[in-house]
């Protein structure tokens, strides 16, 4: 439950769209990679929401994956 607090506290400040940012720069600067896939629930809004914002771009729908 203090990791729902917590989330529910920190949620909508920023924080987690500022980390997938830096990931970013660092795995396509540091590490080379030129793609970067993500996979989430289609009825969860906020993560659909935040890898809009950091410039995903939706290519597709793997039905039954998660």
């Amino acid at each position: 439950m203090k990791a729902m607090s917590a989330i529910r506290l920190m949620g909508g400040k920023g924080y987690a769209l500022e980390a997938v940012k830096e990931i970013l720069v660092y795995s396509f600067s540091t590490l080379g990679l030129f793609r970067i896939g993500a996979a989430m629930c289609q009825d969860n809004k906020a993560s659909i929401l935040l890898l809009e914002k950091s410039g995903f771009k939706k290519e597709g729908m793997l039905r039954g994956y998660l």
